[in-house]
């Protein structure tokens, strides 16, 4: 029988036995290791399909080619079910902690929200009070100097400026025979119109409407609020909103009748030891009211002894 390596010694036939045998038994181990690297090939091919096949099963168990069967040996969905309520049950977790998360973030940015407001707020309020308190200043230095000009730069520019002889500013029932109103009013025109000749009526005394106020504005603002009973009474204390002298009779309104506006008081007295002497003592309220987002000076309330 031809044997199936003949082939190869058919150019070379003087070949001894001996070399035959010897070429073939190469020919023979080189086809063995040839066998042999194919063979991870083919069984990482395989590996992976079985696999594949696995991981298919377990993700989608109703293609399993395990089913589950029934006491009658037919098909059932009892593991696909187990499996969809256990996706369900986590969803459903999942669902829980994510609306607890944003529930959790909501009240945090209401918070912070709730935090930069009041922030915000008590930077308006500082700077508020620097900037009323500083335009008080320049206002009582031009009432000293009776700088109409600049003080009705000031004015609000729709209420005008209240000259209030008494603390009550606002009170409707302020009129002659009950304390010392009506109080006078003057607008930014009137107040740079003004001469000293006009002669206007600033109230009455708070015990008698027979004592009538009668002059003109420079003088009411030399004797009455520059000057107290012919003395030049001295600025001891300043209050930003809050009322540092009690008369004793009758009373601060200001929040009474506007609860938004805002004052600065100056307290006046002569001496420590004349702090009592209601000759000596006096309090001057400069109250501001909003307007357009930006603060008008709208009345200027005296408050003296009035029992």
């Amino acid at each position: 029988m031809k044997d199936q390596y003949d082939d190869l010694f058919q150019d070379a036939p003087k070949l001894s036995n001996s070399a035959k045998n010897n070429v073939v038994s190469r020919v023979k181990n080189k086809e063995v290791r040839k066998g042999w690297n194919a063979l991870p090939i083919f069984g990482t091919t395989v590996f992976i399909v079985a696999c594949s096949i696995f991981l298919f099963t377990v993700i989608n168990p109703s293609n399993s080619i395990f089913e589950f069967k029934n006491g009658n040996g037919q098909p059932s969905n009892e593991g696909t079910n187990v499996v969809n309520d256990e996706q369900d049950n986590l969803k459903e977790k999942e669902k829980e902690i994510r609306d607890q998360i944003n529930k959790e973030r909501e009240q945090i940015n209401k918070k912070i929200q709730q935090m930069e407001n009041e922030k915000k707020h008590a930077i308006e309020s500082s700077n508020l009070r620097t900037k009323l308190l500083k335009d008080t200043e320049i206002i009582y230095r031009a009432l000293e100097q009776l700088d109409y000009k600049t003080i009705a730069s000031k004015v609000h520019p729709q209420l005008g400026v209240t000259f209030a002889l008494y603390a009550d500013y606002g009170n409707p029932t302020a009129t002659g025979s009950v304390n010392g109103g009506p109080y006078l009013s003057f607008s930014r025109e009137e107040l740079l119109e003004n001469n000293d000749d006009q002669i206007y009526i600033f109230g009455t005394n708070h015990a008698t409407a027979e004592i009538i106020y009668e002059m003109t504005l420079n003088e009411y603002i030399q004797d009455f609020l520059i000057y107290h009973y012919e003395k030049l009474l001295p600025v001891r204390e300043i209050s930003y909103n809050e009322q540092l002298y009690q008369s004793g009779g009758i009373i601060n309104t200001i929040h009474q009748y506007y609860p938004k506006a805002k004052y600065v008081e100056y307290y006046r007295y002569e001496s420590d030891e004349s702090i009592n002497d209601p000759i000596s003592t006096q309090s001057l309220r400069f109250v501001y009211q909003d307007y357009e987002g930006k603060w008008y000076l709208t009345a200027i309330v005296r408050d003296v002894y009035s029992p």
